[in-house]
């Protein structure tokens, strides 16, 4: 779904709770109240031996959402001791990233979101579903950028692109030099200019 305040826009995916039609000076106004997706608290404890995969755990608490584990990628990681899972799926998920972010064994940074009704647990370089942006998908212009903080290093405009949020990945195509590459979004906005619905965001690169 799709909403506006202004010319800002935010894309959901969310379940609706209840639908309300009014009627301002002729105009038939809609008013929608969406639930978005999160994890689930409240969910029952499970007691998971050593050496379970953290593959099991997690897609178990996606499942306990009613997320879709979409993909799960633990580099092999199990646990070293028995445990108890807690009882926020968001706080299991998070105890097993930290599992293998803090652990000494080689490892690549793990991360894990949703999009849509599908969860993914993944490495920081995963970019299997980036967004390809070139003349061809809708690029209009890209620059680089040097915040004070450091925080992204290029801003991009294209064509409206559901698919821009948050930690998306980017597979920019473009002809200035230096510019292609992956990225990664770190913040974004949906907007309507006379005419045209546009998507701008800020990436660093991964």
């Amino acid at each position: 779904m799709a909403g506006y305040v202004g010319d800002n826009g935010n894309i959901f995916v969310g379940k609706i709770k209840t639908i309300s039609e009014t009627r301002d000076q002729g105009e038939l106004q809609t008013k929608i109240l969406v639930l978005t997706k999160g994890y689930a608290a409240g969910i029952p404890a499970v007691k998971y031996p050593a050496g379970t995969p953290l593959k099991t755990i997690i897609e178990n608490a996606f499942q306990a959402s009613k997320i879709t584990p979409e993909m799960i990628d633990d580099q092999g990681f199990t646990l070293e001791s028995e445990g108890t899972s807690d009882t926020n799926a968001g706080a299991v998920l998070e105890y097993c990233a930290k599992l293998i972010n803090g652990s000494k064994k080689p490892h690549k940074t793990a991360k894990y979101y949703i999009e849509g009704n599908a969860g993914y647990f993944v490495t920081d370089e995963y970019a299997r579903d980036a967004v390809v942006l070139s003349a061809e998908t809708g690029l209009i212009e890209t620059v680089p950028e040097s915040p004070d903080d450091g925080s992204y290093t290029r801003s991009i405009q294209c064509g409206f692109n559901h698919r821009i949020r948050v930690d998306a990945y980017v597979d920019l195509r473009s002809l200035s030099l230096g510019a292609s590459g992956t990225y990664k979004v770190v913040e974004y906005v949906h907007k309507y200019e006379g005419t045209d619905y546009m998507t701008e965001c800020k990436v660093k690169p991964l």
